[in-house]
């Protein structure tokens, strides 16, 4: 019994970035935005613990509006505050939630999670990011906590290196559900039963070079480094603990 394929790679790119501190308004004129344009290459994960790979070639687009709203693929959300040093708000998150073997039902259904979040800029290098969100887990009714940084050294006039470290929690629903085998479940597909807790999920690395090609146009490469941790990492449906990420970002500013 193990989590099947999602379609589409979407929740795990999205998921390689998703507590990095979102862009403020301010110095933005009212009435303006900020749209963003691009494409994503990865080698990635089939499914989360899996061993199998793919490669996935995803558009991607963004907008940052001067009232605070802002949308990324995977997230829409409201930046509450016009402070240069802080923002806060409500989110919702979305992508495409794996669906377990044993389930009778659709192979993947859409996954939609809703919370706040909260990010604080330490300096202009040094950033601190955080998301509360709620609907996650095999059954959608999961909590969890996001918590990461972003640490960045500029490389030149056009260029720069950003570590991203974090850290994710989940609580008991999200982890029963995801990583957990009822004694049901364990006799219908051989395997022994699991009682996962709540704890750590994950801890992860993001590393990203970014090149400004132009004036309009970017380009990010890097790696996705993540590793299960606490009742995760233990579950039986998880054949890989670790698993890296490679990606290739271009980006057009409209």
């Amino acid at each position: 019994m193990r989590f099947r394929a999602a379609p589409v790679a979407l929740a795990l790119l999205v998921a390689a970035a998703s507590v990095r501190a979102q862009s403020t308004m301010m110095m933005m004129p009212e009435g303006s935005k900020d749209l963003y344009v691009g494409v994503v290459l990865a080698d990635v994960a089939a499914s989360e613990g899996s061993s199998a790979r793919r490669l996935v070639a995803v558009p991607t687009a963004s907008g940052l509006w001067s009232n605070g709203v802002f949308a990324r693929i995977g997230a829409v959300g409201w930046d509450a505050t016009d402070d240069p040093t802080m923002d806060y708000g409500p989110i919702v998150t979305y992508g495409i939630r794996s669906k377990r073997s044993d389930d009778a039902g659709h192979e993947s259904s859409l996954d939609i999670e809703g919370g706040g979040f909260w990010n604080f800029m330490f300096t202009r290098e040094v950033q601190f990011g955080s998301q509360l969100l709620y609907g996650g887990g095999a059954d959608g009714q999961g909590l969890q906590l996001r918590l990461g940084a972003d640490v960045s050294y500029r490389l030149g006039s056009h260029d720069s290196l950003t570590l991203s470290p974090g850290v994710t929690l989940a609580d008991g629903s999200f982890m029963r559900s995801t990583y957990g085998i009822t004694a049901a479940q364990a006799k219908l597909d051989g395997v022994p039963a699991y009682d996962a807790k709540a704890g750590v999920r994950n801890v992860h690395l993001d590393i990203d070079w970014n090149s400004e090609l132009s004036t309009k146009f970017t380009l990010d490469t890097g790696v996705s480094l993540s590793r299960l941790a606490g009742s995760a990492a233990h579950s039986p449906l998880i054949a890989r603990r670790d698993d890296a990420t490679l990606f290739l970002a271009l980006t057009y500013h409209l």
